[in-house]
């Protein structure tokens, strides 16, 4: 099955000279909001202007738009022999991958995500992917993200 993917909600303007927005972006598309909306939610919760969004950031402003701590995903990870996640780290190993966005959209086809990778955040409703053209693809390890009930 080919990867489903719209841009355009990452390709409307934004605040004026905004850059690195891409978590601003996830959250107004999952949660159904507008920009400025999930913009100033994410100013609230710590972001700075023209700067990444990081997850304690991304966490709080989810909770301010949704007026609640959203469901983290589980099972984004798989491992091998059995180890927990904090023994593959301490002992070093490297086959303890997150899953793949093809895997996840496997696993989970319906509701609204946002999720992140390791420098990236897009929102995926209902199968489809929200985010840039080039950003994103099928092998793209997801880290971790949250369930959106809306």
């Amino acid at each position: 099955m080919a990867l489903q993917k719209i841009t355009r909600s990452y390709t409307e303007p934004g605040i004026e000279g905004e850059t690195r927005d891409c978590a601003v972006r996830a959250i107004a598309v999952a949660c159904c909001v507008s920009y400025a909306e999930a913009y100033f939610a994410c100013e609230i919760a710590g972001r700075r202007p023209r700067e990444a969004t990081y997850v304690p950031e991304m966490l709080g402003a989810l909770t301010l738009v949704l007026g609640k701590v959203p469901p983290r995903i589980e099972g984004t990870f798989r491992h091998r022999g059995g180890l927990a996640r904090r023994d593959y780290w301490s002992a070093g190993r490297s086959d303890y991958m997150p899953d793949t966005l093809t895997q996840f959209l496997a696993k989970h086809p319906e509701g609204h995500y946002v999720l992140y990778s390791y420098n990236h955040a897009f929102a995926v409703c209902d199968g489809v992917v929200h985010d840039y053209q080039q950003t994103t693809g099928p092998r793209t390890r997801i880290q971790g993200g949250w369930r959106v009930d809306i």
